[in-house]
C-alpha cells in the first residue's frame, strides 16, 4: 500500500504500473507528473499517449491504446487527464478493467482533481492503492505548512527571506505557488543579492499579472474606485478572471471569519496575529471591516461563488462583466444594504 504526498515523491525508488495523482493543487500537480515521467523515460518508457477525459470522452479510446505500441518504442505511458471531480460509473469500471489487464509494457499516469469522498472509497482508489501509488496534491491547509514550503523554495533557490518578506509574500500569495515559483524564476535570472527583503522585489510584484491580482485586491480594500478599475482593465487582458476569482473569494471568506471574531469580542490583535496579518495590512483591514457588515460580505461571497461557477462554463453568464460588478461593490462598499437584490448582478 503506497500513499505519499508530493513532496514525497522524489524519495520513491519503487517502481509501480498505475500513478494516481490527485487532489488539484497546480504546481505541485505539475511537478510530481514531470518527475514521474521524465523517471519512467529514463526506464524505457519512450511513447506517450496522453488522453483528457470530459463530459463527452469515449473510454473505448483508452482500451484500444493499450494494444497500439508504436513499432519504434520499448515501452508505453498513457497519461489520464480528469478534468471533472466525479468520474462516473462507466470511467471507474473502464479504469478498473484497463489496470487488472495492463500489459507489463505499459504505466498509467491519472492526473485528477479534488476527488470527492465517495470516489475515494471506490474500486479503482482501493486497487490503486494496492499495486499502484496515489500521490496527493492538495492545496496547503494551514499558514504554517505554506510558511514552511515559501521558505524551503527560495532556500532551494539559493535564497534567504527577511521575516517580514515571509510574512509579506504568505499574505499576498497563500495557495498560490505557481505565481512563487514563478517569481523565484525571475529572481535566479535577475537578482545577484543571496538576502531578499521587501524592498527587494516590490518591482517584480508590481510587473507580475499574477501578484497584480493582490495589489488589485489591497486596492479595493482602501477604497480607491479608480486605482481598482484601471487594474482590473489592465488584468482582463493578461490573466483569466478565474484567478482573480480565486483572489477575491479568498479574501471574502478571511474578512467574514475576522468579523466574526471581532463580534463575539475578540482582541483584533490577537485575530492578526493568528491569522498573520501583518500590520500594515491589519490597519487596512480594520478601516475596511468598520464600515461593512457581515451580511454584506457573506452576500458578496455569494456572488462570487456564483460567478466562480459561470466561470468553469457550469451555467451561462458574463463573467468578467458579473465580475466587474462585485469588484466595484467591493471597492465602493456601503454599511448597509436592506436586501440581497442591491447586489444582484
Amino acid at each position: 500500500m503506497t500513499t505519499i504526498q508530493a513532496s514525497q515523491v522524489q524519495k520513491l525508488s519503487s517502481n509501480f504500473p498505475v500513478y494516481m495523482v490527485y487532489g488539484g493543487e497546480p504546481l505541485q500537480t505539475l511537478e510530481t507528473s514531470n518527475f514521474i515521467k521524465a523517471k519512467l523515460f529514463r526506464k524505457g518508457y519512450n511513447e506517450r499517449k496522453l488522453f483528457e477525459v470530459d463530459t463527452f470522452f469515449n473510454w473505448s479510446h483508452l482500451l484500444r491504446a493499450r494494444h497500439q505500441l508504436d513499432l519504434f518504442s520499448d515501452k508505453q505511458l498513457i497519461e489520464i487527464h480528469l478534468h471533472k471531480n466525479k468520474i462516473g460509473t462507466k470511467g471507474l469500471n473502464v479504469l478498473v478493467h484497463f489496470i487488472l489487464n495492463q500489459p507489463s509494457d505499459v504505466c498509467l499516469l491519472i492526473l485528477a482533481e479534488n476527488l470527492p469522498y465517495i470516489s475515494q472509497k471506490s474500486k479503482l482508489f482501493m486497487l490503486i492503492q494496492n499495486i499502484g501509488c496515489l500521490i496527493i496534491a492538495k492545496p496547503f491547509q494551514s499558514d504554517h505548512v505554506f510558511l514552511l514550503w515559501l521558505k524551503q523554495r527560495f532556500k532551494s533557490a539559493g535564497f534567504t527571506l527577511s521575516q517580514e518578506l515571509l510574512y509579506y509574500l504568505s499574505q499576498f500569495c497563500s495557495g498560490n505557488l505557481p505565481a512563487v515559483a514563478q517569481l523565484i524564476e525571475k529572481l535566479i535570472l535577475t537578482h545577484a543579492m543571496s538576502h531578499l527583503d521587501v524592498k527587494d522585489i516590490r518591482g517584480y510584484l508590481n510587473n507580475d499579472a499574477q501578484f497584480s491580482v493582490f495589489y488589485f485586491i489591497e486596492m479595493m480594500m482602501k477604497q480607491n474606485l479608480m486605482g481598482t478599475c484601471q487594474i482590473l482593465e489592465s488584468l482582463k487582458d493578461r490573466v483569466e478572471p478565474i484567478l482573480v476569482l480565486w483572489a477575491i473569494i479568498r479574501e471574502f471568506r478571511l474578512l467574514i471569519k475576522i468579523k466574526y471574531e471581532l463580534n463575539s469580542g475578540k482582541s483584533f490583535d490577537k485575530i492578526c496575529k493568528n491569522y498573520r496579518i501583518w500590520s500594515n495590512r491589519a490597519l487596512q483591514i480594520r478601516k475596511f471591516l468598520d464600515k461593512t457588515t457581515v451580511f454584506y460580505l457573506e452576500s458578496l461571497l455569494h456572488k462570487s461563488l456564483a460567478v466562480d461557477i459561470i466561470s468553469k462554463r457550469l451555467q451561462p453568464g458574463l463573467v468578467w462583466e458579473s465580475l466587474t460588478t462585485i469588484c466595484l461593490k467591493f471597492a465602493g462598499i456601503k454599511t448597509h444594504f436592506s436586501t440581497i437584490e442591491e447586489i444582484t448582478i
